[in-house]
């Protein structure tokens, strides 16, 4: 996977391949979009911004992607891969610059897993805490 962001705040980023499969890392991916927040959260208070601040996420070009996990896909017998070309994930408002931006993402990160069959993401501990940082 690959991404590159431009000045807008837009994150462009590229599927990858495993098993044959178009997929999406999933660890990768929340983890580069919590690590980019965070770095716009330190921006937008360096520069005066204030609260409330909003973070729309969109999925493009996602039909027949699989989430991918460290060691390979997870059991798909009961999963399927997306079906959307445009997935549009919840909003999320922050209402203070110091906030667990993992855990204010996890409805969006959810969102992402439900499009693919799962009740949440699996990336997440039983207490709600990301695994992964």
């Amino acid at each position: 996977m690959c991404s590159e962001r431009d000045t807008t705040g837009v994150v462009y980023t590229l599927n990858q391949e495993v098993n044959g499969r178009r997929s999406i890392p999933s660890i990768a991916y929340e983890q580069r979009l919590i690590e980019g927040v965070k770095r716009y959260l330190a921006v937008w208070k360096a520069i005066g911004a204030a609260p409330p601040l909003y973070i729309m996420t969109t999925l493009l070009g996602a039909p027949g992607c699989w989430l991918a996990t460290r060691n390979g896909f997870y059991d798909i017998s009961d999963r399927y891969p997306m079906d959307r070309d445009v997935l549009e994930l919840p909003p999320i408002v922050l209402q203070e610059f110091e906030v667990d931006v993992a855990s204010a993402l996890k409805p969006a990160l959810d969102a992402v897993w439900h499009s693919c069959g799962f009740p949440a993401s699996q990336n997440f501990d039983a207490g709600g805490k990301w695994r992964h940082g």
